[in-house]
């Protein structure tokens, strides 16, 4: 107290608190220099001296991250959109109302009480108006490729309105950048479903398939529900043709949207043992009817050859001269592998006839 006074400090009250003692006080108005606490403890601290205050080491109890093992982080899944070659964007959630009806017709859109804009005025309930207005943008600056994804919440109609975190992404334009050496090949289905198939193997979600989605917002031919665990977790591909031409004839894009909890889902991490003996290869040409799908005849082979089948590859689609035109010839590369003896060519026959069998018990399969 007495410093305080030396120094100049009015001091207007004392009390003792349970964690020290407060002091209330008014400072000088020659003494503009201090303004807050800080200022008066370093003024007192430097009168007193700092050599006389004792040193302490400052002490903290600090704890282990806690990682959940059926669980992948918001940050993670954004690194491993960039490592697939997309680019982050983050876009307004406030929305036009006519992109919203033609982008999700027939859902009722939360109306904002005072929004900024009539372009603005209603919550978005999915994703694709934003990554869409994105996409026009990099287009008029004559960007010849598109790979874009963002990761926000999504406003479902409800009382009160069901917030929902999506992850969406879309494609559009060139496969590869101008170079000598790749083609000049526009992005197809093909290469959105591979980049979907990759983020479901990193996520290591629930058993992952695809069925065929009637929706008017997406081509009736290109496009696929996405179910993990046998529920539906999101929708894909390529944006109906007359939505493309309605926003400005972009030409061919491609979209994804994803439940966002879903593919942050995983299953437990589980180790298996690294077989030291040789894995063989036999490939298959199957003529099957055109309906049937590749992923029905992956399916079946996974079953059937259950641990044995270490990888599969579909590495050959033709219809044409030679074949029926209702027909279809899949080329199909299985690697085989026992954990614990060598494959003989009694046993790889004898597995090979177990797939045929089951191929053409489950989707009428022959050999080419």
């Amino acid at each position: 107290d007495e410093m305080l006074a030396r120094l100049g400090f009015q001091l207007l009250s004392r009390e003792s608190t349970a964690a020290g003692v407060c002091w209330a006080i008014r400072v000088p108005s020659h003494r503009f220099d201090i303004a807050r606490e800080a200022d008066l403890v370093e003024e007192v601290a430097r009168i007193y001296g700092y050599n006389n205050i004792p040193s302490r080491s400052p002490t903290t109890a600090l704890t282990l991250r806690r990682i959940p093992l059926e669980a992948s982080s918001p940050a993670a899944l954004k690194q491993q959109m960039v490592d697939l070659g997309y680019q982050e964007v983050i876009t307004y959630s406030f929305i036009d109302p006519r992109l919203q009806d033609l982008l999700a017709p027939g859902t009722a859109a939360q109306v904002l009480a005072n929004p900024m804009s009539a372009e603005q005025s209603v919550m978005r309930t999915n994703l694709f108006p934003g990554l869409l207005d994105a996409v026009r943008a990099n287009v008029t600056r004559q960007q010849d490729g598109v790979r874009l994804f963002e990761l926000g919440q999504c406003f479902l109609p409800g009382n009160p309105v069901n917030q929902q975190m999506m992850l969406g992404f879309v494609i559009w334009g060139r496969r590869h950048s101008e170079n000598w050496l790749a083609d000049d090949d526009s992005v197809d289905f093909f290469d959105l479903k591979g980049d979907v198939e990759r983020l479901l193997a990193w996520s290591g979600a629930a058993e992952a398939t695809f069925e065929r989605l009637d929706d008017p917002v997406l081509h009736p031919g290109q496009s696929a529900n996405i179910l993990l665990g046998g529920k539906i977790a999101g929708r894909m591909g390529r944006l109906h043709p007359e939505i493309e031409h309605h926003l400005g004839a972009l030409g061919d894009v491609f979209l994804v949207e994803f439940m966002a909890d879903r593919i942050l889902q995983r299953s437990r991490r589980q180790h298996g043992v690294v077989s030291k003996f040789p894995s063989v290869r036999r490939d298959l040409a199957l003529v099957v009817k055109r309906e049937i799908s590749a992923a029905d005849i992956v399916r079946i082979l996974e079953k059937t050859l259950n641990e044995v089948l270490i990888d599969l590859r579909l590495f050959d689609v033709y219809q044409g001269k030679g074949i029926d035109s209702t027909e279809k010839s899949l080329g199909v590369g299985l690697t085989l592998q026992k954990p614990s003896a060598t494959l003989t060519e009694e046993d790889i026959g004898l597995f090979m006839q177990q797939a045929m069998d089951a191929l053409a018990t489950g989707t009428g399969a022959r050999l080419r």
